[in-house]
């Protein structure tokens, strides 16, 4: 197959550059101003927030001429201006481009790894977190990370394939060069694909264990990818996809003042709840609570539960052995979660030829249950929307099933210069990336202040897979017994405790089978 490579360029200046360092302040001192449609200002909900301090304004190469200038932007034909655009302070949220260029410059740069390039193959669903389009609001800030690395270490970065190759067709054709022999004629370095797919290659020998990467530190990132002594799944800050949290948007106009500012309150304080969801619905005249949450997945509830709850369905021993270890109170959390959460209806694409944002956008439907994404196509919509994190006691969050690890294939022969281009791709991602995307969205998308507070909130969390999603595929029935099994749940007959507990015994034995 024809090489494919693709030289990192800084094709635009990053325009505004945060950090998510938090104090409790008011909102008058944000340094963030509602522009309403008559020009005038005015404020957020009246509670006590917790916001990030004011600083003094970083340094403006890259920001315009000002670095803190209006930011405005032209709708395009045929659709209504937003009733507020916003002014966004860098003072507020400088960045942290500036720790992660330092951490990048105390890697090792003593070995020279340019006479290569890293080969890293990546499916269709997974490419924009290396070669984001243009038009995508990371493409900058990816676009520079890129850069950022070729300055290190003069690697460019090669795919193999001439399109996006999908997740199948990356497994078929490295299973059947790992079976013929055939390595030479499909080199990989490394694999970015989805989570939820990852175990696949795994069941088939197809993966090495990244302790064979001389200078990779397996005690960093999320420790989800390990298994024994071992681990097969990279999901460091590299592989972020920030635009891929879920969280929730509520029609503004449709609940009205009160409940808007209820629902700010308590997205901000952290108290908000499913119940609150509930008592907004209820209040809602000619509407009721089966259709207040809209989503595109009737098992996505129950994949996220154990997320939102800070419950883990699977624990290890201390040699790194996994196993169903949910205790009674858990399981009873889980089974008060699902039942509370059943009281939604969620819809499907599918429901009358709509999929679930035009029924939000068009039809009345108080909540959406989308991804961050969501954003930059509700903003031209004439809807006024507000964004939620997803209700969670413990303030955490959930994302896509599609979220890109890195694997390490069987065929990879040049583990110095992979480890080094590896841990400098991780270290050169950390954080900033999440502040840009705030930035932009901030800059040209959001349409209310308490929107730009709680799209801080969701940022802020830390965010990824469980072992129980990038072992789905390796570990059969490990899936159907868990988030699978939580989802059923919803309206079913069956409570997510006695399904688990039904196939403990014997999920548990395949478990202690370490690949």
């Amino acid at each position: 197959m024809k090489n494919k490579n693709f030289t990192p360029s800084l094709c635009r200046l990053l325009t505004v550059l945060l950090i998510l360092s938090m104090i409790s302040v008011s909102f008058g001192g944000c340094g963030i101003v509602i522009i309403g449609g008559n020009g005038s200002e005015t404020s957020g909900v009246n509670a006590e927030t917790t916001l990030p301090e004011s600083t003094q304004a970083p340094e403006t190469e890259g920001m315009g001429e000002t670095g803190n200038e209006e930011v405005t932007e032209t709708p395009p034909e045929d659709t209504e201006e937003p009733q507020e655009t916003i002014i966004f302070d860098p003072a507020v949220f400088p960045s942290r481009l500036e720790d992660a260029k330092k951490a990048l410059e105390a890697l090792n740069d003593t070995i020279d790894i340019s006479d290569f390039d890293i080969v890293l193959v990546t499916a269709g669903d997974t490419v924009d977190v290396i070669f984001a389009e243009e038009d995508h609001p990371l493409y900058a800030a990816r676009s520079n990370r890129n850069s950022m690395l070729y300055e290190k270490y003069g690697v460019d970065i090669a795919t193999i394939y001439e399109n996006e190759a999908d997740t199948d067709q990356i497994y078929g054709d490295l299973l059947a060069a790992v079976q013929t022999g055939s390595d030479a004629e499909y080199y990989v370095d490394l694999l970015m694909i989805p989570a939820a797919r990852a175990g696949r290659f795994l069941s088939k020998g197809l993966l090495r264990d990244m302790r064979s990467l001389p200078f990779y530190d397996t005690k960093a990132g999320n420790a989800d990818g390990n298994v024994g002594n071992a681990r097969y799944f990279d999901m460091g800050a590299g592989t972020d996809v920030p635009e891929d949290i879920y969280s929730l948007y509520f029609n503004r106009t449709l609940v009205g003042k009160e409940m808007t500012d209820l629902l700010y309150s308590e997205a901000l304080d952290g108290s908000l709840s499913f119940e609150t969801l509930l008592t907004v619905a209820s209040s809602l005249e000619g509407l009721s609570a089966d259709i207040a949450v809209t989503g595109g997945d009737n098992s996505l509830p129950g994949r996220i539960s154990a997320d939102l709850l800070g419950i883990e369905y699977i624990k290890k021993d201390r040699l790194g052995v996994p196993s169903i270890g949910m205790t009674d109170e858990e399981l009873n959390v889980v089974d008060s979660f699902i039942e509370c959460v059943s009281k939604f209806r969620f819809f499907t694409p599918e429901e009358g030829g709509k999929n679930s944002l035009d029924r939000f956008k068009e039809e009345g439907v108080p909540f959406y249950l989308g991804t961050l994404s969501d954003i930059f196509e509700l903003y031209d919509d004439k809807v006024e929307w507000g964004l939620l994190p997803l209700p969670s006691e413990k303030g955490l969050g959930a994302i896509k099933e599609n979220r890109p690890v890195i694997c390490l294939p069987v065929t990879n022969t040049r583990l110095e210069q992979t480890s080094l281009w590896l841990t400098a791709f991780n270290v050169a991602s950390e954080n900033w990336i999440r502040d840009q995307l705030l930035a932009v969205a901030i800059e040209n998308y959001i349409r209310d202040n308490n929107s730009c507070f709680t799209l801080y909130r969701i940022l802020s969390q830390e965010i990824a897979p469980d072992f129980t999603l990038v072992y789905s595929e390796y570990y059969e029935g490990l899936a159907d017994a868990t988030y699978l099994a939580a989802g059923n749940a919803l309206g079913g007959t069956v409570k997510f405790s006695e399904t688990i507990k039904s196939e403990i015994e014997s999920l548990n034995k395949k478990l202690a089978k370490l690949p």
